[in-house]
């Protein structure tokens, strides 16, 4: 299996924004998730978006918090893709 980091955040939604506040997880470390499942939802300042799986797999780390800021490019989580 590959591992695939989910830094594929929607920067085409976020305008020239170069932060954005994780809301909440949508699943779990150790859930299996199918390609297009949202993960997660993202405070963008202006609007509210939930971010899709870009893989099939399971989620093995999660990287940023809900409540916490992250960057543009920061890595979210780890997922094994399958």
């Amino acid at each position: 299996m590959n591992t695939v980091v989910l830094d594929h955040v929607q920067w085409e939604l976020l305008d020239t924004s170069s932060q954005a506040t994780l809301v909440e997880w949508l699943v779990a470390e150790g859930d299996l998730v199918e390609a297009g499942q949202p993960l997660a939802t993202v405070n963008l300042g202006h609007m509210t978006v939930e971010l899709p799986a870009a893989h099939a797999g399971t989620l093995e780390d999660i990287l940023v918090a809900g409540g916490e800021t992250f960057a543009r490019g920061q890595p979210l989580a780890r997922l094994i893709a399958t």
